[in-house]
């Protein structure tokens, strides 16, 4: 074999190895895909009622939506009066049909005792949102609707 052809052979990407390069993005954009369909069940406004032991009712909302400028999604999570505050979640993961979060800003008050705290999403049958957040000893969940 000439020393010229024997460079090729060696610099060259055997058939094997691009298609493997091939079948692994195939792999992943069709997992985004999926992912992407399922955050897409939960976009939009939700909403309801939660009932502490000490301060009674409040309004809490979820607000999941895509953020104009930059395209990414949004997840925020607002309570109303006694507690009044307001969290910014980002997503951790998903497995099956449970979305994981953790809470990276805080707008003050309770909302500050959440502060990088989790949050899990779960669908139920009837098209509701049970919300759980989670930190330290604190856990409370709230079903939210549409």
């Amino acid at each position: 074999m000439s020393r010229s052809h024997k460079w090729c052979l060696r610099h060259h990407t055997p058939l094997w190895v691009a298609v493997f390069y091939l079948v692994t993005a195939v792999s992943l954009a069709s997992l985004a895909v999926a992912k992407d369909a399922k955050v897409s069940q939960i976009v939009g406004n939700w909403h309801g009622m939660y009932k502490h032991e000490k301060q009674g009712r409040m309004a809490v909302g979820l607000t999941i939506k895509e953020d104009e400028r930059s395209g990414d999604m949004e997840y925020l999570l607002h309570y109303g009066d006694p507690r009044s505050c307001l969290l910014t979640a980002k997503p951790t993961g998903v497995e099956g049909d449970v979305f994981y979060f953790r809470f990276n800003e805080a707008s003050g008050g309770f909302c500050d005792k959440l502060f990088r705290g989790e949050m899990y999403l779960q669908l139920d049958g009837e098209g509701n949102l049970d919300v759980t957040v989670q930190r330290k000893q604190l856990e409370e969940t709230v079903k939210l609707h549409k």
